[in-house]
């Protein structure tokens, strides 16, 4: 079996089609949605660093939940999986950053269970929240994930790449996603 990591990009989008093999992540703040139809093996995972885009943002862009989630879904149909059978694990979201309030961690975390619970997806795991970032692997065929909860001073270093990320937002005019970062 192989482990296909991402590079813990933004906007990740993978899915894998009746393989034994594991697909993974890195994330922070940020989200994984994992889906599968557990009768075929089909599924995949995306992740995310906003809820939604705010007006004036690119809406088509897999660095929003909204977006992803529907691009996911669709993939994994298109690769034979049924919808009505899909159930989802939810990894990420960590507080970052010290700030007053939920964080931008959170609310994606809300985010993703309103939305399984209005798509009638049900979530049968997760492993969200707390103050550390994660390294994820997931195998679709299975439906078997594995976490590994991260150091500070890895923390410290992804806290740093989204603040930079939401710097970059903010430079090509994507106020909205660059807020959340203050």
């Amino acid at each position: 079996q192989k482990v296909v990591i991402g590079n813990g990009c933004v906007g990740e989008l993978d899915f894998c089609v009746g393989e034994s093999d594991w697909i993974g992540t890195l994330l922070g703040s940020c989200v994984a949605l994992c889906l599968r139809d557990p009768i075929t093996g089909i599924g995949g995972l995306n992740h995310f660093l906003l809820p939604s885009a705010e007006p004036g943002d690119d809406q088509a862009s897999t660095r929003y939940g909204s977006y992803a989630i529907e691009m996911l879904i669709n993939k994994l149909m298109r690769a034979g999986a049924d919808r009505r059978r899909m159930e989802g694990k939810i990894f990420g979201g960590g507080k970052m950053f010290d700030t007053n309030g939920p964080g931008i961690g959170q609310q994606n975390i809300e985010f993703v269970r309103e939305f399984c619970k209005l798509e009638e997806i049900p979530l049968v795991s997760e492993n969200v929240g707390g103050p550390f970032a994660r390294k994820l692997q997931y195998q679709p065929i299975s439906g078997r994930a594995r976490v590994l909860k991260l150091n500070r001073e890895v923390n410290a270093a992804l806290g740093q790449k989204e603040q930079a990320f939401g710097g970059t937002l903010a430079k090509a005019g994507m106020s909205g996603g660059a807020e959340l970062f203050s």
